[in-house]
C-alpha cells in the first residue's frame, strides 16, 4: 500500500503498513549486507549509540524525508520503519552478531581444511637423497 492505495475508509494512505515478517526480512537483509561489506563493528557501535533515541530519531527522520520519498524511492522508507520499535535495534544487533559468528565459523572451517591437506615439501638442494 503506497500513495496510490487506499485504506478501508477510502482515505489515501501515505505509507505502507508493514507486517512483522516484512520487518524481520528487512532486518535480515540489512544485517547480511552489513556483514558482507565488513562494516559490522561500526554498525554495532552505531546501533548501540542510537538505541535510546531510535524512536524519536526515526519519527523525525521520517517526517523530514517524507517529501523526498517519491524522489528517492519508496524502498528507502522500508529501512527507516523497523527502527521505530526500539526492540528491533536489539534484534538487528543480534542478527549482525550471529552473521559475524557464521562468517568466522566458515573461515575457521576453511583454515581447518587447509591444515588437513599436507603439502609435500621440497627437500633442500643440498640434501643428497
Amino acid at each position: 500500500m503506497y500513495v496510490s492505495d487506499y485504506d478501508e475508509e477510502g482515505s489515501q494512505m501515505l505509507f505502507k503498513n508493514r507486517t512483522s515478517t516484512e520487518i524481520a526480512d528487512t532486518l535480515e537483509q540489512m544485517a547480511a549486507k552489513i556483514v558482507e561489506t565488513g562494516m559490522d563493528a561500526p554498525a554495532l557501535l552505531f546501533f548501540e549509540s542510537i538505541k535510546p533515541v531510535s524512536y524519536i530519531g526515526t519519527r523525525l527522520g521520517g517526517a523530514m524525508l517524507a517529501p523526498l520519498i517519491p524522489l528517492i524511492g519508496y524502498k528507502f522508507d522500508d529501512f527507516i520503519v523497523p527502527f521505530r520499535d526500539p526492540n528491533n535495534v536489539d534484534k538487528i544487533m543480534q542478527l549482525i552478531e550471529q552473521k559475524i559468528e557464521e562468517k568466522n565459523e566458515k573461515v575457521r572451517e576453511k583454515k581447518r581444511k587447509i591444515k588437513l591437506v599436507k603439502v609435500k615439501r621440497k627437500k633442500p638442494w643440498y640434501w643428497p637423497f
